[in-house]
């Protein structure tokens, strides 16, 4: 078969590790699969794979350059005749099967997370809800990474039931759990690696420097600790927001107390030499995060958001102060990792063949 997926931008992350894992199987399996993206910095991109390059395909909304995309896409499904057009994130999602209605064999489309509700403004979320109703009237399969966003999308009728799949993100589980059994030696070596202090808890967020993220509203809500030096908190990413954040760490005095670490490829490592992870996006489907801390045997705090309650170990709390208050003074043992098993590439891949034997001819 011939595939296009279609993403608003492809770069180092939770939705990326997941397109690259489908288009993988489909090249194993002899399919010829294309991508078409907008901002793309990804260096990961198996070779085979033949990209092409949509300057008009942003996360923004703007009417002008969202016509231009759905044109120029149209014109390339209308091209190449693909058996298959898979759109993937918010933006690509509904430019991307508007493109391909009435023109492909099939249209599949994976919601990495939400593209309405709580974390949206009002008028946004009603825009978004209704092109995903719109465009699930004619989407054949809808693909989610969480059991929370599958019942959301149906429950606001934006997916059909019979045609809605659960496909996780792959973990790579064992290279995490391999934290569990390094020496306490061995964890300050990871901690120097980072320029982290072996003197105070460190508390980490890793996450793209977002709005979404609300990195800013976890340094604020830590501010007196971090003043008092009773904790450090190390932030791994990158984004449009990594120098409002540092203004505000040095705005807030912090500066001695807060690491901006950058977009961090090896995280087991960092989560080595930390004591604790906190999540507080506004936004998520399924924090990948979680499940990487959980498996690294490494308390994970999370407010309450899309697919926190799915992972084992997770603590999903409103109050994120307390809740790193109680991982830090009390002692739980790690999850067993067999718990962790449906984020393992080797059965996601047996879902994804499922997925293609059973839905698709």
């Amino acid at each position: 078969m011939k595939i296009l997926h279609i993403a608003t931008r492809h770069i180092p992350g939770g939705a990326s590790r997941n397109l690259e894992h489908w288009m993988g199987w489909e090249l194993e399996h002899g399919h010829v699969v294309h991508l078409a993206t907008g901002e793309c910095g990804s260096t990961t991109l198996p070779p085979s794979v033949v990209r092409h390059e949509l300057p008009s395909l942003r996360r923004d909304v703007n009417p002008v350059n969202d016509v231009r995309a759905v044109a120029t896409l149209r014109r390339l499904v209308r091209r190449q005749r693909y058996d298959i057009v898979h759109t993937h994130q918010s933006k690509a999602g509904v430019v991307g099967r508007l493109a391909a209605r009435a023109l492909a064999g099939r249209i599949i489309h994976t919601v990495h997370m939400a593209s309405f509700g709580e974390g949206y403004g009002r008028a946004a979320s009603g825009a978004f809800l209704a092109a995903e109703r719109f465009c699930g009237r004619f989407t054949d399969a809808t693909v989610f990474v969480g059991e929370d966003l599958r019942r959301l999308y149906v429950h606001e009728r934006a997916a059909r039931p019979d045609s809605s799949f659960v496909i996780r993100s792959p973990v790579e589980i064992d290279r995490f759990v391999a934290v569990r059994s390094l020496s306490r030696d061995e964890r300050d070596e990871r901690r120097a690696r980072f320029d982290l202090p072996r003197d105070r808890p460190v508390v980490v967020s890793i996450g793209a420097l977002e709005r979404r993220k609300r990195h800013d509203a976890l340094i604020k809500g830590l501010r007196h600790r971090l003043a008092a030096e009773e904790l450090c908190l190390a932030v791994a990413g990158h984004g449009d927001q990594d120098e409002p954040l540092r203004a505000l760490v040095r705005k807030l005095g912090l500066d001695a107390n807060v690491r901006f670490l950058g977009f961090v490829p090896d995280v087991e490592n960092l989560l080595a030499g930390s004591d604790c992870l906190v999540h507080v996006a506004a936004v998520e489907g399924l924090p990948q995060v979680l499940v990487q801390a959980a498996a690294a045997g490494i308390p994970a705090i999370s407010l309450p958001v899309h697919g926190a309650s799915e992972v084992p170990g997770a603590r999903v709390a409103s109050d994120v102060g307390e809740a790193i208050n109680d991982a830090l003074t009390s002692v739980r043992a790690p999850i067993a990792p067999e718990r962790l098993d449906v984020w393992r590439p080797d059965v996601i891949r047996r879902s994804i063949d499922a997925f293609y034997n059973g839905f698709v001819p």
